[in-house]
């Protein structure tokens, strides 16, 4: 009975508790976590939480804040990991970490109670971004993307329409239909898979695009380089070496996945596991290639003074002046610097990244791509997570897609987002059999001419 008070608590209570996790939103599976963690009813105990509201509407978030507060009152401490300012005004002490991303960060910027870190932690010192250039957008039936009868999920015959050339939202509480509308619907007829309704306004785009971390692979052999296509003309740079060459080496030498110039011993993995009864494996660095998981003949073509080792070693950032003569490389290396990643180490494996680290990787993985006009882009939640200067950041790339002529549908909550919107559909209005409908739609004021 505790567990299903306190899913009762969080606003889950509309859940069937045989119901399947994989038709879950990405905000109930959240919840769902802390439901296993944070049921005992114990008391002196410290619970820490990474990002529990990240990717929620408001009105969730004010529930777990709600239960958060709960547990406090039962003598227990919290430590939470969080961007959302509601939480962050409500925490007792709050420490602020930077001053940037990675090698970047690290040091403590601020400390106290919220109103003393404010002008750390607070957007509102965030310049704002130049409103898009976009003047309006028009709904009119042949300009638009039509959603007819949809009933995916919970979406209850849903009828629905996102215009041509726009960047359209669709905001809700976690479980209203948003995925449902944006992946299971829109993204499903785009691939060509069954939908349950009627889609159509697709014609005019050349292609669509669905951009969504869950569907990343976090093996821990695939890393930031390999997953953009950055790993294969940054290989074959090296084959084209003058010592390459003299060796007789092949771009298919300086990978870690095939034998040949990989360190055997750790199968290219720069270490090793060591697996005791009752415990978890034990990880330590491979003595045998000095954890780089390459052979030491592999590692003796340099390009510019480094190895292929010490170039998966160097930050997004430095490689895109290191870089700089390789037209292969560019490309790839600018996009992750625009969506905000840096200060990722070119090598650091998919295993290492956060959800919204994930998910602006899959967005800059498409954005290598050579393009059409007219492309059609679905991206469900890329703010997931992200501090208000990523957001803002992130907001700048999307302009641009849009301003090149693509339209954008973006199933999101972050306020930022929110209120740039041409277009937003609202669903609800609740959660479950109580959400799967349209209660509010905000076009922008001034219809466009087509």
């Amino acid at each position: 009975m505790q567990k299903l008070d306190v899913i009762q608590q969080l606003g889950l209570g509309y859940l069937s508790l045989n119901q399947s996790s994989t038709t879950l939103s990405t905000g109930e599976l959240q919840r769902l976590r802390m439901v296993r963690q944070l049921s005992s009813g114990l008391s002196g105990v410290v619970y820490v939480l990474d990002e529990p509201t990240a990717g929620l509407h408001e009105q969730d978030a004010a529930k777990v804040l709600d239960f958060m507060r709960a547990l406090k009152k039962q003598d227990n401490s919290l430590i939470v990991v969080e961007h959302r300012e509601s939480l962050i005004a409500a925490s007792d002490h709050v420490l602020v970490l930077g001053p940037g991303a990675g090698r970047q960060g690290g040091r403590l910027c601020a400390e106290g109670e919220p109103a003393q870190c404010a002008s750390a932690w607070s957007a509102e010192d965030q310049e704002a971004l130049p409103e898009s250039r976009h003047q309006g957008v028009s709904t009119a039936t042949d300009a638009c993307i039509l959603v007819k009868k949809a009933a995916a999920a919970n979406l209850k015959q849903l009828d629905a329409s996102f215009p041509y050339q726009a960047i359209s939202g669709i905001t809700g509480v976690s479980g209203s239909g948003k995925s449902a509308l944006l992946m299971q619907t829109l993204a499903a007829c785009a691939s060509q898979r069954p939908v349950l309704g009627d889609v159509s306004g697709l014609e005019p785009f050349a292609q669509a695009i669905a951009v969504d971390a869950g569907g990343i692979n976090r093996s821990p052999r695939s890393h930031v380089a390999s997953f953009v296509g950055l790993f294969q003309p940054l290989r074959e740079l090296f084959a084209t070496l003058p010592e390459s060459r003299k060796r007789g080496y092949k771009a298919s030498r300086f990978s870690t996945n095939v034998k040949g110039g990989r360190c055997e011993v750790c199968q290219g993995d720069g270490k090793r596991g060591f697996h005791a009864p009752m415990l978890p494996m034990v990880w330590i660095p491979c003595d045998a290639c000095g954890s780089t998981g390459f052979l030491n003949e592999t590692l003796v073509p340099r390009y510019r003074g480094l190895s292929i080792y010490d170039c998966l070693q160097q930050e997004v950032s430095d490689s895109l002046d290191f870089f700089a003569p390789i037209p292969a490389l560019q490309r790839g290396l600018q996009v992750l610097q625009e969506v905000g990643l840096g200060y990722l180490l070119l090598g650091q494996r998919l295993s290492e990244l956060s959800g919204g680290e994930l998910q602006r990787l899959a967005l800059a993985k498409e954005l290598t791509r050579v393009r059409k006009r007219r492309t059609l882009f679905l991206l469900d939640e890329p703010s997931r997570g992200l501090h208000h200067r990523d957001v803002a950041q992130l907001w700048d790339v999307l302009s641009r897609l849009h301003e090149a002529g693509n339209t954008l549908i973006i199933a999101d909550n972050h306020p930022y987002f929110v209120s740039r919107f041409h277009y937003c559909l609202e669903l609800g209005p609740g959660a479950g059999p109580e959400g799967g409908e349209i209660i509010n739609r905000r076009p922008s004021p001034s219809p466009r001419p087509r």
